[in-house]
């Protein structure tokens, strides 16, 4: 897969639907956790939740960051690489569908959450975002100190009248907490009731027993 850099090329993986019967289609790109900690394509939340879509008759984009697995290039410091990138492989991901796009889901966990909340809603499709497990508490370190672009982001993205966001976390999460992620998805909420009927949707998801890292 192509990234936004011409020199660098992204390992990926390619799921389809049994069922492809659909002239349009739906795309579910999916952002792993932070490759300094060994997150890949093939972390295992992401394998769950494969299927899961399938099932929906999306079509499943996983894919390597930078440098992790057979993806060329290096991690960037503060993700700006890694943000660039996610709108190359969409771009080349809404390519391999058999017809036209008919919905775009983004889902990132962890680290992948925040690459996410920095790409916008298509202006032509339908798009969700679905962010598991955000780090909210140690953001700084996976963005090296460049928290505030995040969040800037993430609360523009929930303000967007296109905006169709869910987050998901556990109850246990070991690295926020759960008081700290209750606050960070009410502040979510506040935020899009503030904007009114010019806001988007934003919906939250709490997993009794679940930690940050899903049983694995």
């Amino acid at each position: 897969i192509p990234s936004s850099s011409g020199q660098i090329i992204l390992q990926g993986a390619l799921f389809t639907p049994s069922d492809n019967s659909n002239a349009r289609c739906k795309l579910a790109m999916m952002c792993h956790p932070w490759s300094w900690l060994g997150g890949s394509m093939n972390d295992h939340v992401l394998h769950l939740l494969t299927p899961v879509f399938l099932r929906h008759s999306f079509t499943v984009l996983r894919f390597n960051s930078r440098g992790v697995g057979g993806s060329t290039g290096s991690a960037t410091l503060r993700g700006e690489g890694e943000v660039a990138d996610l709108q190359q492989v969409v771009r080349w991901g809404l390519e391999q569908l058999g017809g036209e796009a008919e919905r775009v889901v983004l889902l990132g966990y962890s680290h992948g959450s925040l690459i996410t909340s920095r790409h916008l809603p298509l202006p032509d499709i339908p798009t969700s975002h679905i962010l598991v497990s955000y780090p909210i508490s140690v953001m700084h370190w996976l963005t090296l100190f460049s928290q505030s672009k995040y969040r800037v982001a993430l609360e523009q993205l929930v303000k967007s009248k296109q905006g169709d966001v869910l987050t998901v976390y556990g109850d246990r999460d070991n690295f926020s907490g759960e008081g700290v992620l209750d606050k960070w998805a009410g502040e979510l909420h506040n935020a899009v009731k503030a904007e009114g009927n010019e806001g988007g949707k934003v919906k939250t998801e709490k997993v009794h027993g679940a930690d940050h890292f899903w049983g694995g």
